[in-house]
Formats: structure tokens, sequence, C-alpha cells
């Protein structure tokens, strides 16, 4: 078996070297920390990975006092009561509901809907922030500010081993603005003489030319954009939550899945009454609620275009000042010759 990965070097006089097979090769070159593409199935993949073991491994090892319990399978710990107080705000009228009496139940669903509507809502504007900023970047600068990478993590051997294990974590290489993981866009092996490359396609396509060590140059003004974008996320995403919950607040989602005329809605019917109510539910906090109450028109109003403006303003506030306007341009042509006195 063994020597089924010695192979004959082409013009060399038919001297052996080892070369690993294909499997063992990808087993050597993924051993440690990699990055992933930068695709939905992998974003995606990392977040639900992120929250199993969040629910099952991370907790198990934090109740139990692990000692290879981490800072950040605590913090990964947060999603739990994020989502069960999600549930309990759902489920406190919709599921109680059946004791109530038949006004009280009538009244305790619409309260059940707006609640549940306003927690999807709120989710969903709260990814939707992220979205705003990061697609804009990326299709601007080409730097993926939720760029995945698998992470090696080994653990510490208990007590009576030599050897502890070695488990996966999916992280951001961006997460940390003030420690990014550099050292993984470095280009690595024989393959590729230019282990600048991403640095250099990054400084080419915002219009710094061809940099002698584009890493250096890089790597504060990226440092600087991913800064300024989770600033921007954290705003947008705050104004964008705040619209989302106001409009699942009002009066048409009262009438989300109501049966009319005593007839089933097909899925076409219930897409329409969604976007009709949705629509509604704007108009009807532009103007201030059910009853038009002046104040609630000021402050819908005011929520409503804040946010909107927000919208334009952080994803071009976070791009401003990142491309090159030539400011750094050497005075000396070098394809020029001079002659010294």
């Amino acid at each position: 078996m063994v020597s089924s990965n010695y192979v004959n070097k082409p013009n060399s006089n038919k001297i052996s070297y080892y070369e690993p097979s294909a499997p063992l090769k990808d087993k050597m070159e993924h051993s440690h920390d990699y990055l992933l593409p930068g695709n939905v199935i992998n974003k995606t993949k990392a977040n639900l990975h992120k929250t199993g073991q969040a629910f099952t491994t991370y907790t198990a090892k934090g109740l139990k006092g692990d000692q290879n319990a981490s800072f950040y399978e605590f913090l990964a710990m947060g999603i739990i009561p994020y989502i069960v107080g999600s549930a309990t705000m759902i489920g406190v009228f919709n599921l109680a509901s059946k004791k109530f009496s038949p006004e009280s139940k009538k009244e305790a669903v619409k309260i059940g809907k707006k609640l549940g509507i306003g927690v999807v809502f709120y989710v969903l504007a709260k990814e939707l922030a992220k979205k705003m900023i990061d697609l804009p970047v990326q299709s601007s600068t080409g730097i993926d500010l939720a760029q995945p990478y698998k992470k090696f993590v080994h653990e510490l051997p208990p007590n009576g081993y030599e050897k502890g294990k070695t488990r996966l974590e999916y992280h951001n290489a961006f997460e940390s603005v003030d420690f990014p993981r550099w050292d993984l866009f470095y280009a690595e092996g024989d393959k590729v003489g230019n282990k600048n490359a991403w640095f250099d396609k990054v400084a080419k396509r915002n219009g710094f030319g061809e940099l002698h060590a584009s890493d250096q140059e890089m790597k504060p003004r990226i440092k600087e954009l991913a800064i300024k974008a989770q600033t921007w996320k954290n705003v947008l995403s705050y104004a964008l939550a705040a619209t989302a919950v106001g409009l699942a607040a009002q009066t048409p989602w009262e009438e989300l899945g109501v049966n009319k005329g005593n007839k089933k809605q097909g899925f076409k019917n219930i897409i329409s009454d969604f976007c009709d109510i949705s629509k509604r539910s704007f108009k009807e906090m532009w103007q201030g609620g059910a009853k038009k109450a002046k104040a609630a028109g000021i402050f819908g109003k005011t929520l409503l275009l804040g946010t909107a403006a927000i919208a334009i303003i952080a994803p071009i506030a976070t791009l401003s000042g990142f491309r090159s306007k030539n400011e750094n341009k050497s005075a000396v042509d070098d394809s020029k010759r001079y002659y010294q006195a």
C-alpha cells in the first residue's frame, strides 16, 4: 500500500520520490485552519453547526465544568435564551388561548399573531442589516467581510491520556476587527509563487495599482473598513428591528390566516394577503395607527424615514475613503531617467 505513493518523476533518470495520494494530500492540506468558499451553503452550514453545538455540546461542557469549555462557546450559547425567549413570546398567548373564554380567546389570538410576526420580522431585520452592508462592500471592493473559515481546536487531554480531542469550529475571518485572521489570506504551497496574491488583487481592484508590499499597505485599510462596517451594521440593525416590530404591531396583521367566506386559502391567496396586509400596515403606521393619532403618526413617519435614510447612508459611509484617490502616488516617476549634477 505504501509503495503506491511512490512515482517516477519525469525527466529525472527514474529517481523515485514520495508523492502523497490524493486523499492523504487533501488531509495534509486541511490539517490546520483554512478559508472556506464564501457561498450561501457554507455560511448557512456554519451558522447551523454553531447553533446545534450551542444547544448540545457547548451546554453540556459548560454545565459539567469541562476544562476545554471556552469563551467562544460561552458566547455561542447566547443563542439559547434568544430562541427560547422568542418561542415563549409566541406561545404565551397562542398556546394558552385554548383555556380562555371565546371572547378572550379571540383577543388573545390577535395579540399572539402580532407577537409571532414581530419575532419573525425582528430576526429577519437583524440579518438583513448585515447583508445590506456586506453585499455592497463585497461587490465594490471584492472583500467578503463574512468570509467563513474552518478552525481546528486541539483540546487539553483528560487525566490519564496523552492526547486530547480535535474538534471543528466555524468562524468568520473578520469577526474580530482588532485581530482579523490575516494569516489565512496568504497563499500557501509551492504552487503559488506570490503569497500576497489576495492582497494584490484587492489593491488592484480598488485603484492602488501594483504595490511592493500590498499586504502591509492594505491591512490597515481593510481593518478600518471592517470597523466601519461593524459600526453601521449595529446602527442599521437597531433601526430595522424597531421598524419591523412597529409594522408587526399594526392591526391589519390580525387578519392574517383568517379564512374569508369559509373557504380554505391556497398558497397564492396567502401570499397575496400577506402583501396586502404588509401594505396596509405600512400605511397605518405612517398615519399613526388605526385611530390615526397625530403623535403616533409623527413617530411612525420619523421611524420609517429615519430607517430609510440610515439604509442609504450606511453602505455609502462604510465604503467612503477606502478606494484609492491616488493620494499616495509617488512624486517620482520611475519610468523616467534622472541625472544628478
